[in-house]
């Protein structure tokens, strides 16, 4: 264990997901609510690389990860878009979390 400055968890760059299939796998660092202009969530993951990226949430991607904790390993997969009940485009993911069961 090594402590840690706040302020390290800042540093990372945005992490777009915007291509069907595309992941990103990592430690979940931090869960930030309320961020930005929209109000909105965002997530700091660190990659097995150590690079550190911020993904921006979306209904969908808050409700999956609402109840994976800080610390968990996390790899989130982006779907593409789907139409909402009103017909409004929505970014889709796939969130799995990193379990040690024995097969």
């Amino acid at each position: 264990m090594t402590w840690k400055k706040v302020d390290e968890f800042e540093k990372g760059d945005i992490q777009e997901m915007n291509e069907n299939g595309q992941q990103i796998e990592g430690e979940l660092l931090r869960k930030q609510v309320e961020v930005g202009k929209h109000n909105s969530n965002l997530y700091t993951i660190r990659r097995k690389d150590g690079v550190v990226k911020k993904i921006w949430g979306t209904a969908i991607l808050d409700n999956r990860l609402q109840e994976v904790p800080v610390g968990a390993r996390v790899r989130i997969t982006f779907e593409g878009e789907i139409k909402s009940k009103s017909g409004n485009p929505l970014k889709s993911f796939t969130v799995e979390v990193w379990e040690n069961g024995t097969a």
